[in-house]
């Protein structure tokens, strides 16, 4: 049979056997199904025995030195040959590849035999433990026997494995299939599956898919190209898989009982995805977002952002927290749910999910721990009743979306302005009694504005009104309304609006920290659609009829009073007029005076007619007569003095002789590189060294080379540095430099070399031999209590974190957390921080810290903060 016919053979054969693979996989789900309340029962039952595996090393550990480099080979009653090594002292094997295989589904024997003595099959792959380099220890699994990459078969491994070595089945072609055995043990390991480009299915023995927990490192299955579904153990809380571990998946379309956190690489089509039961924290499914290609195409620099692909997400009944930017921007994202218990849902964790539609009500729990701008565009998620207490904050939390209702606690003393800009919904927002800033009447948001800080209340300031609640017709300000916030009328639909006199300003917004720095005023976006009617000469026409356009009607009316200085008034002169028109004022008399014009309470000479502005439109207007004592009669002049005589001019003094101008200095060599002299060859870097290792960065040092106008340090996770490559350049000829931006807990490589350029010119030397690093872990502090002490002295604890060499505390006094009382560093875990002052509140947070090689302290993440007022 010649190649064609062959392939077309292999097709058939293919599509035959995949059916059936398939059709034993709606078989074995549906069985799953029938007993996952089971298993669901045996997860509790089981949970604590499962916590104590975790904490004392479950899952196996593989060491070389247990390996036996003497294989032996058995055969199988079918002629398979299968080849195996001994492992440490018990009677365990790993098999490293078969030899004769008969079927297209190959089983693997839980029991070789060597010389006739039994021998429990743990693991698969191969180790030469004679190496010391992972890349050239271990090998893939070698298979002999009918299929071929184009013949594919199903691996079923026995549940006596516990290990499926580092590339155990690497690039391995021909596997369609792989089930994976019943054992709480089982380790995958690096590169494991990865290039198996014509797999499709992944499945646990169906008897413990429910129960049993996994772990699967780093790339374990990366490049599996046809993959498009996987299900994983429901054990989250004690499964250890690898973020990295399904990189480069790129059909993987639905993932079940998920862990924590995925990187997908930079190509990923992910629509499905269940995170598994026992999780308490999430941080989404990342991807890579390239930046930057260098001249034949291959991306050079990037970053990580949540994948945009995602259509539906089921969380666990056990989620506390939903991580920061989780599923930012994911436009096709339609359904979730958020399970009660939630308590933290992290900064933008769904900012942009416009077709977000799968709830309308948030859990009680988490209405404390809704941070900055979390639903912020969901403009098709219409919640209602929301709840928002526990915090002192509302921060672009729903700016944009489509929620309904809202009700503010008593302990919220901060909403920012555009904290409901685009909520066309919205319909209606309460604040709780007692709140000692803000207040609602008939669903619009208040506050109160004070003549000085804390002192006469003098009217209110509308800071919302809710653009749902607004209609197509004509509003007019309440009385007591003074001051405009700058989003107070943002997305409503009044055709037009009448602003009274007494409105004093409209206040100035900013959306600064959403990285939009213009300024917005309160009729901003409704200024082409809505007719602003305005007094005349008002506070509002005088400082904004450059803004908008306005439409002018008459106002209050309002009292007039004279000063006439010991004059008469002229019986014309009016006592009243109306707002926005003008007064025509008519002379008074006064005996011996002549009159000279009207003025007002500055003494400065007003037009005639006078048109009232300002608070005069709001109080009043008060009119002041200016007179000139009339002459008395002229007396004759005074006899003309004789002038004084005129002295002689002074002699013009000589003029100072000039200097002789100072010699031209030579000028000063130049910094640049413009005369640099550029060698043809640079030597290698040497001596390179990686200290100073923090949780996002490190020093790098070297030899300096003389000739050198500077450096080149390269970067990766990659020992190959052939993905994932950062490069910093550093302009000066020294010997370090520190780097950031890396990655809590990730292995490093960098190199160094030399750089030389001026003139047009430039050269490099090679680089430098690469060093291993690691940057620090260092867990955040779990939560913090603060307790009053008298004499204004309060105790701070913060939760112990395992292997911390101490804590840092910091005290603020406003909840932005910028004006710093105290910073606190302790070996313990607990401090007291005093001379506080009493009834004033003050914000704490915590973190914990590490001990680097160089003694250096490495700072972990701080906690959310805590408030506490001084009672004592």
């Amino acid at each position: 049979m010649n190649f064609a016919e062959n392939r077309g053979c292999c097709v058939t054969v293919y599509r035959e056997m995949t059916e059936t693979m398939r059709e034993e996989e709606r078989v074995k789900k549906q069985i799953s199904r029938c007993i996952k309340m089971l298993f669901l029962g045996i997860i509790m039952c089981l949970g604590m025995a499962l916590s104590v595996h975790a904490d004392s090393g479950q899952f196996f550990n593989f060491k070389p030195e247990k390996w036996d480099k003497e294989g032996f080979s058995w055969t199988d009653s079918k002629g398979q040959i299968w080849n195996a090594y001994e492992y440490g002292t018990k009677g365990e094997a790993f098999i490293s590849s078969v030899d004769k295989a008969t079927s297209m589904e190959l089983q693997f024997p839980s029991v070789v035999y060597k010389n006739g003595v039994a021998k429990k099959v743990i693991g698969v792959g191969y180790c030469d433990p004679d190496k010391t380099n992972p890349y050239e220890a271990y090998y893939s699994f070698t298979y002999g026997g009918k299929s071929s990459d184009y013949m594919l078969y199903k691996v079923i491994l026995p549940d006596s494995v516990c290990c499926v070595l580092r590339d155990a089945f690497y690039n391995h072609r021909g596997i369609a299939a792989i089930q994976l055995p019943q054992n709480p043990t089982l380790s995958i390991g690096y590169r494991a599956f990865a290039g198996c480009t014509n797999l499709q299915i992944v499945y646990f023995n169906a008897a413990v898919g429910s129960a049993q927990p996994v772990k699967i490192d780093e790339w374990a299955f990366l490049g599996c190209d046809k993959l498009e579904e996987i299900t994983l153990p429901p054990t989250g809380a004690y499964n250890e898989i690898d973020g990295e571990a399904f990189k480069g998946c790129v059909n993987l379309k639905r993932i079940y009982n998920a862990p924590s956190y995925l990187d997908m690489g930079d190509e990923q089509s992910v629509e499905e995805v269940s995170f598994a039961e026992g999780l308490t924290y999430i941080n989404g499914i990342d991807t890579t977002e390239w930046t930057k290609w260098d001249e034949e195409g291959e991306p050079t620099e990037g970053h990580m952002v949540n994948i945009k692909t995602l259509k539906k997400v089921t969380l666990p009944s056990t989620l506390k927290e939903i991580g920061s930017e989780t599923f930012t921007d994911n436009k096709n994202l339609t359904t979730i749910n958020l399970p009660d218990g939630l308590t933290r849902i992290g900064s933008y964790a769904f900012k942009g999910c416009t077709a977000l539609t799968g709830f309308t009500s948030l859990p009680a729990s988490v209405s404390g721990g809704i941070e900055d701008a979390a639903f912020m565009g969901c403009k098709n998620l219409h919640l209602e009743n929301v709840y928002i207490h526990g915090t002192d904050s509302l921060h672009y939390q729903f700016a944009d979306s489509g929620i309904v209702s809202i009700r503010v606690g008593s302990d919220v003393k901060s909403i920012w302005d555009g904290s409901f800009k685009g909520c066309t919904d919205l319909q209606s927002i309460t604040v709780d009694a007692g709140n000692s800033i803000f207040f609602s009447k008939d669903g619009i948001l208040y506050d109160k504005v004070y003549k000085t800080y804390g002192g006469e209340v003098i009217g209110n300031n509308i800071c919302c009104y809710p653009a749902g609640k607004s209609w197509a017709g004509s509003y007019t300000l309440p009385s007591d309304v003074v001051l405009l916030s700058g989003f107070a009328f943002d997305s409503c639909k009044f055709t037009e609006i009448h602003i009274p006199a007494r409105v004093l300003d409209l206040d100035r917004a900013s959306l600064a920290s959403l990285g939009d720095h213009s300024n917005y005023y309160a009729f901003d976006s409704i200024k082409d659609s809505c007719k602003l009617y305005v007094v005349r000469n008002s506070y509002v026409d005088n400082y904004f009829n450059d803004r908008y356009t306005f439409y002018y009607e008459d106002g209050d009316v309002l009292p007039i009073t004279y000063d006439l200085d010991g004059g008469t008034n002229n019986s014309s002169n009016p006592s009243t007029f109306v707002g926005g028109n003008s007064i025509s004022l008519s002379n008074p008399t006064r005996e011996g005076y002549t009159f000279d014009y009207w003025m007002d309470w500055y003494e400065d000479k007003i037009e005639n007619p006078y048109t009232p502005t300002g608070s005069e439109l709001v109080n009043g207007v008060k009119f002041y007569a200016h007179w000139t004592k009339n002459p008395e009669p002229t007396k004759a002049p005074e006899p003309t003095k004789a002038p004084n005589p005129t002295k002689a001019p002074e002699p013009t003094k000589a003029p100072n002789p000039t200097k002789a101008p100072e010699p031209t200095k030579a000028p000063n060599p130049s910094n640049g590189n413009q005369n640099t002299v550029i060698p043809s060859k640079l030597p290698k870097v040497t001596g390179t060294k990686a200290t100073n290792v923090l949780t996002d960065g490190a020093k790098i040092s070297w030899k300096r080379i003389a000739s050198a106008t500077g450096y080149q340090i390269t970067i990766s996770t990659d020992k190959k540095f052939k993905k994932k490559v950062k490069n910093y350049i550093v302009e000066e000829n020294k010997n370090n430099e520190l780097i950031y931006g890396l990655k809590s807990g990730k292995t490093y490589y960098v190199k160094v070399r030399a750089i030389a350029q001026g003139g047009g010119k430039k050269a490099t030397g090679k680089y430098s031999k690469a060093v291993k690093f690691t940057t620090y872990v260092v867990p955040k502090v779990k939560k913090i209590s603060v307790k009053n002490n008298k004499k204004g002295t309060i105790t701070i604890t913060a939760s112990k974190v395992k292997g911390a060499a101490g804590y840092a505390f910091v005290v603020t006094a406003d909840s932005n957390l910028y004006d710093i009382v105290d910073i606190k560093e302790s070996k313990k875990n607990t401090v007291t921080v005093k001379n506080l002052t009493k009834g004033h509140t003050y914000y704490i947070r915590a973190c914990a810290y590490k001990l680097n090689k160089q003694k250096q302290k490495v700072f972990g993440v701080y906690t959310k903060k805590a408030k506490i007022t001084i009672k004592k």
